[in-house]
């Protein structure tokens, strides 16, 4: 069978659930870099969370 589509009040809280999973994700990438390297500069933090984000796929 083919998959429902969602209400819109069930999409609205899917997305919203999905940003608050995503921003879970970036603060604890934006801490393991700081604690592994200490100091940075702007450019080299978000180019390092990049990449720790790049890698975890869930």
């Amino acid at each position: 069978t083919a998959p429902s589509k969602e209400s819109g009040s069930a999409c609205e809280k899917t997305r919203a659930d999905v940003n608050e999973s995503r921003k879970h994700m970036v603060d604890a990438a934006v801490v393991r870099v700081m604690k592994s390297r200490k100091t940075l500069s702007h450019s080299d933090l978000v180019r390092d969370v990049i990449q720790a984000l790049h890698g975890e796929s869930y």
